[in-house]
């Protein structure tokens, strides 16, 4: 991992292109063709019936690798990284290809660096993204038709903290409940991690921004009722109540062009992918700041209850 620490451009750039030279020759892809994402556009993973020694390709290893990368320093493979994963028990050929793919994304961006920048007015604003692809999973997969969660905590114009690209765990019959389980989910993490920096002299500004592109799922929290009839989007919908009422986050809607938590849910074209990793990696900023300008134009209000 090489980390760069600029004093003068007021920036942290993490990358490891080393170690992505290294998966490369490990994994026998140098000569590959470099691809534009890390997933076909559209594309989902389905379970095979086949043995996992049916294939000859250490798949575990690769996966395992990528995870760590995902993790680290590049969290725009993460969806792709989390589809992979989800089928280390049942694999074939069509997950081989789709690893091997990551791999070519990675060698035609092996330089891209995460970067941290320098608040420069001294404000902590921690700010989350919610977004959910809605009964996104096959119905051949264990998980069939459940959604997928895509939360994106960070740090107002310095950079991302916590990413999240993860299977609920149950059937959302609804849009409006997939996001409501989506936002419930990124507000627990948010609180056990405002807890945290408070004790340590860090405290963010309260209330807490959380986005979300579902205008459905902002107006149900203005009513007292979830207007769910599953019990546990009902739990997830006054958990996320309260903490408005106190005062402690408020909701406000978010375009979808400019969700970037859209990047952990499903594999994007990619003209938008190669926008929204732009804002991912770069401080959450791009070059114009157009999504700092835009964003901050529409955090006046939100809901109160």
């Amino acid at each position: 991992m090489k980390i760069v620490h600029d004093r003068t451009a007021g920036t942290i750039t993490i990358s490891q292109t080393k170690y992505i030279e290294d998966l490369l020759v490990k994994f026998d892809m140098v000569n590959a063709n470099p691809t534009k994402t890390p997933a076909e556009p559209g594309s989902k993973l389905k379970k095979t019936t086949l043995p996992p020694d049916s294939v000859n390709f250490p798949y575990r290893e690769l996966v395992g690798n990528l995870l760590w990368l995902a993790r680290t320093s590049r969290p725009d493979i993460l969806y792709a990284v989390g589809q992979l994963c989800a089928h280390v028990l049942n694999f074939d050929s069509s997950h081989v290809t789709a690893a091997k793919r990551v791999l070519r994304y990675l060698k035609g961006t092996k330089e891209l660096p995460l970067v941290f920048r320098r608040n420069v007015n001294g404000e902590f604003v921690f700010e989350l993204m919610a977004d959910a692809d809605f009964a996104g999973e096959p119905e051949e997969n264990d998980g069939a038709m459940r959604s997928l969660s895509g939360n994106f905590h960070y740090v107002r114009g310095v950079g991302p903290i916590h990413c999240v690209s993860s299977l609920q765990s149950t059937v959302a019959t609804s849009t409006s409940d997939a996001e409501t389980k989506t936002v419930g989910t990124g507000v627990q993490f948010l609180l056990g991690f405002i807890q945290l920096l408070s004790e340590i002299g860090f405290a963010p500004t309260l209330p807490v921004t959380v986005y979300n592109d579902n205008e459905a799922c902002i107006t149900a929290f203005k009513s007292k009722l979830s207007g769910s009839k599953l019990r546990h989007v009902k739990v997830n919908f006054h958990f996320v109540k309260e903490r408005i009422d106190s005062g402690e986050i408020k909701l406000q809607y978010l375009p979808t062009r400019k969700m970037i938590a859209d990047i952990f849910t499903k594999a994007l074209p990619a003209p938008r992918f190669i926008e929204l990793r732009g804002f991912l990696l770069n401080g959450c900023e791009d070059d114009s700041g157009s999504f700092s300008s835009e964003a901050k134009s529409i955090r006046s209000g939100g809901v109160s209850g």
